[in-house]
């Protein structure tokens, strides 16, 4: 066996292992032995073709001559059978009798021997190696079998790099990373991997070389910069080498005002809750998030679907000089027809990682399309979607195996032609015929446009059955057969095991159709196969891989917090960069709800992403769910049922099509009580659970919530979903009559256990005399003295225990909880001694996170108003309730903010607050109707 090296040093050896330095000194003669050995297809060459390769500049005898000269030397040296001649024409090196490692290394790394295939490669393919008198196409040949390698080597020191992470050696984890950054610079994904890999090392400074030789590369070769979530990363980074260690916080503080500045559902929403920035909190093992199912289904990962876009002539965004619109190609083919808008799909996608080009979502692009392929109709286009530049053009097969694309980019500010494009290629090749025609299009946008480079992103994958899948998946989904698209998704997956956006389609169709979480796994997958995407094709397929990744509990408890964060910053910025795009503002919305416990975001964030991804694609189905269930706590039921409407007309699956059935019949009021009774009985457990979610703040005169919460406890349990459970559904229909007012009968089913959701439901009730005393403090002892104790529960007992000065209880909570420093214990504490003053102390520097007991912000802002300080009183409630549950503290909460706005002098807020107190408490047990009347009282007081 002749053996050839060539990755990092160069040897040649013949079948007795005797080194042939005689061919190591002739540059061309390794060099052609090389090519035989390498170049693609492989096999058989072409005399021809190498004659071109390796001596262009003679004529053609002179040239056979020198080739058949080369043989012969090569033959005298390895042994006449290695090269073998297929007739006159065709040469090629026999694999039985001549190996090279180029050969082992690629065999070593497809078949996953990762480590094995490491140990091959030594270094680049023929390093520093150069033959003269050669066409510069061996070269440039040379060069891309470079890179390959490289990059092939790169991915597998890559993939190594995650394993030693998994594996807990974070030092081996960076060292391969590091030689797979040294090896072929990465994708950006891949770079902010090495960085954050670098920055947890403690090495700083190698992070600020990694980005910046990357930075370079970028700026040299394409023209370009690095992606704002890269550069984010890095000032993170520098910012920590000097300034402060608060670990990536600044990952979340953006510009964007529409991002970052508490946004709002609607004006009641705005006067109601002001939301200052919160602090990250902990992660919370209770999290009621993370608690029901149903909310983990909602995600969808939608961010990973084209979206929408619907905008109003009176309302158009103004012309972005770097946004392409690529319109759906008219087609002459029948037999073509899927490409139609799969040109779009295809070229957007590919055109959206080019420089300074961003490119209108395909869905945006489809929807917003009217016309003929004219440039009219693209100026209307662009000036409807605010792209400056605009593709369109045609498709028609040319006998039984070709085709032709003629395509136009027209400047819409301009008004003027800067291309036209005529492709022609194979009907069998589809995908190459729109490569070459996006490196076209890339060509005439660098002549009118800055910062345009002529690399370009892959759709990702080169199966053209399971390309065509997917456009035909896309395509279904645009048009509301979400079951027809999860179908073309999973064979697109099927076709290509590699297809990362197949993937994660199907994660989404499966997450939004089915009430469970198996389609994580699939968006996960598309995570690992994030390479080479569209631009936000990556930021949303990363961004989705780690929320499914912390869902799903695979990442270590420690880092959940940083990955939280980077992942909230990486949906920021696709919604700046894409501010028209549904996918993106639907993603920032999942981000801000699924992980809201370690981002401090709040419902009205969460809900202002949701309804603008509905205000670009009202035909944007997973947005609906999360959107409902916001207006719904709002109490806007015009909306809700507007919604619940629109979301009917998509003709949404049967399996969720419960939810906005429930809600649009029972929230409309020509709906006598005995249809509604009917529609309850005859559906599923799903949406009555789901729809009294979205109902359970309602303060409506029929309460309703409390009438969907009996239904559910009337149905047996289905072991399929935990929330049918009879402990779940008693302890639902408890918390919301105790919401409504009805104690005695919330305290009848409730009773006082406590249970790991609604904790406080019965200290809650005893607060308000719900619970006779005896009966009270013999259960909060129990709880007190459970083995193990849980906290949670127990806290809230803390002001019961304060208001009847039993120190004793609360003393021997804190020894409990081993937490002598607990602020709202010590309050307590001095509240039971009488110390309101210390009580107060206490307080100075506390702030409430989520999963605080609101009764504790009620009574700091009683000892505030007590001591004089009503503004202060007053701004403790006007932050955002601390709980989206039906409690009572709910309406003790704004009773108390009512009376501060009052004595504040400001009416409007008082009144609004008021009349909340008097609706939801309306028909109340007669422990709270002195509440009620002191509510209609200042009413009239006020005016209303």
């Amino acid at each position: 066996m002749v053996e050839l090296r060539m990755l990092g040093s160069l040897e040649l050896r013949n079948s007795e292992g005797q080194v042939l330095s005689g061919i190591l000194r002739q540059p061309k003669r390794l060099a052609l032995l090389a090519y035989l050995a390498l170049a693609k297809p492989r096999g058989f060459h072409r005399r021809d073709t190498l004659l071109a390769l390796f001596w262009p500049e003679l004529d053609s005898s002179h040239a056979h001559a020198a080739l058949r000269k080369t043989l012969h030397v090569l033959r005298q040296a390895m042994g006449a059978d290695v090269l073998l001649n297929r007739g006159d024409e065709e040469l090629s090196l026999d694999s039985q009798l001549f190996t090279c490692d180029a050969w082992t290394f690629e065999g070593a790394a497809e078949e996953g021997r990762l480590r094995d295939a490491m140990e091959l490669y030594r270094g680049k393919l023929l390093e520093g190696f150069h033959v003269s008198g050669a066409s510069p196409d061996l070269d440039r040949w040379l060069d891309g079998e470079q890179r390959r390698l490289a990059k092939l080597a790169a991915e597998a020191a890559w993939t190594i790099s995650a394993d030693e992470e998994s594996a807990g050696d974070p030092k081996a984890a960076v060292n391969w990373g590091q030689r797979a950054f040294d090896m072929a610079l990465p994708d950006e994904p891949m770079l902010r991997r090495l960085l954050v890999l670098l920055d947890r090392d403690g090495d700083h400074a190698g992070a600020l070389r990694a980005y910046e030789r990357f930075a370079a590369y970028l700026s040299t070769e394409f023209e370009a910069e690095p992606a704002p979530e890269s550069r984010a990363l890095i000032e993170a980074i520098r910012d920590r080498t000097t300034i402060s260690p608060d670990h990536l916080d600044s990952l979340t503080r953006r510009p964007d005002p529409r991002l970052e500045s508490s946004p709002q559902v609607s004006k009641s929403r705005a006067a109601e809750h002001p939301e200052p920035r919160q602090e990250p909190i902990p992660v919370a093992a209770h999290s009621r998030w993370r608690g029901p199912l149903i909310l983990v289904a909602f995600f969808a990962v939608a961010s990973l679907i084209p979206v929408l876009l619907a905008l109003r002539a009176d309302d158009r965004p103004a012309l972005d000089p770097n946004r392409v619109a690529v319109a759906p190609f008219r087609v002459f083919d029948p037999a073509l027809e899927v490409w139609g808008e799969g040109v779009v799909d295809y070229l957007a996608r590919s055109l959206d990682k080019a420089g300074a080009i961003r490119t209108l979502s395909p869905t945006a692009a489809v929807r917003a399309w009217e016309g003929r392929s004219d440039v009219a109709s693209a100026g209307a286009m662009g000036r409807r979607t605010g792209s400056g530049l605009v593709v369109f053009g045609t498709l028609m097969g040319l006998g039984a195996d070709s085709l032709r694309v003629n395509a136009t980019v027209y400047d819409v500010a301009e008004e003027e032609v800067i291309g036209d494009i005529d492709i022609r290629g194979s009907a069998d090749r589809v995908d190459g015929v729109v490569d070459s025609l996006t490196v076209e299009v890339l060509r005439h946008l660098r002549t009118a446009r800055e910062n345009v480079a002529l690399a370009h992103a892959s759709i990702g994958s080169r199966s053209m059955p399971a390309l065509k899948a997917f456009l035909q998946g896309e395509q279904a989904f645009r048009n509301a057969a979400w079951d027809t698209a999860r179908a073309f998704f999973a064979r697109a997956t099927e076709l290509d095991t590699a297809f990362a956006l197949a993937y994660s389609k199907l994660g989404a169709t499966v997450l939004y159709s089915e009430l469970g979480r198996d389609g994580w796994q699939h968006v996960l997958r598309a995570g690992e196969l994030n390479h080479n995407l569209s631009r936000r094709d990556s930021l949303l397929v990363e961004v989705g891989a780690e929320v499914a990744a912390i869902v799903t509990g695979k990442v270590p408890p420690e880092e959940v917090k940083e990955r939280a964060e980077l992942a909230y910053a990486t949906a920021l910025y696709a919604a700046k960069e894409y501010p028209q795009d549904a996918g993106a503002w639907y993603t920032l919305g999942a981000v801000r709800e699924h992980l809201y416990d370690n981002l401090g975001t709040t419902t009205a964030q969460m809900a202002e992403a949701y309804q603008r991804s509905l205000e670009l694609d009202s035909a944007y189905a997973p947005a609906y769910r999360p959107t409902l269930r916001y207006v719904m706590d709002e109490g806007d039921i015009e909306s809700a049922r507007a919604y619940a409407r629109q979301y009917l007309s998509l003709n949404p699956p049967d399996r969720v099509i419960g939810l906005p059935l429930l809600l649009d019949r029972l929230l409309d009021p020509e709906v006598e009580a005995a249809d509604a009774d009917r529609l309850l009985d005859s559906l599923p457990t799903e949406p009555l659970f789901l729809g009294w979610i979205r109902l359970w703040l309602l303060t409506d005169s029929t309460e309703l919530a409390i009438r969907v919460a009996r239904a559910s406890a009337a149905r047996e349990h289905d072991p399929r979903f935990w929330f049918t459970a009879d402990r779940i559904v008693q302890r639902n229909l408890a918390a919301e009559l105790a919401y409504r007012g009805h104690l005695r009968e919330a305290f009848q089913i409730a009773g006082t256990e406590d249970s790991g959701w609604f904790q406080m439901l019965p200290p809650e009730l005893a607060a308000l005399g719900a619970v006779p005393e005896a009966a009270a403090d013999s259960a909060f002892q129990v709880w007190l003295e459970e083995e193990p104790m849980e906290p949670r529960g127990v806290k809230y007992v803390l002001w019961w225990w304060a208001a009847r000065a039993d120190t004793g209880s609360i003393a021997r909570y804190m020894v409990r909880r081993e937490d002598p420093t607990n602020v709202e214990a010590l309050a307590a504490l001095a509240l039971a001694r009488g110390d309101t003053a210390g009580a107060l102390e206490q307080f100075a520097d506390w702030t409430p996170h989520w999963d605080a007991d609101p009764y504790s912000v009620i009574i700091k802002s009683r000892l505030l108003a007590a001591s004089g300080r009503v503004e202060e009183a007053s701004a403790e409630l006007e932050r955002p309730f601390l709980q989206d549950w039906p409690l009572t503290s709910r309406v003790v909460w704004r009773l108390e903010r009512a009376r501060l706005s009052e004595r504040l002098g400001r009416s409007e807020d008082a009144r609004r607050d008021y009349r909340f107190v008097s609706e939801v408490w309306r028909y109340a047990d007669p422990e709270l109707k002195p509440y009620v009347e002191e509510a209609k009282a200042a009413l009239e007081r006020l005016g209303a």
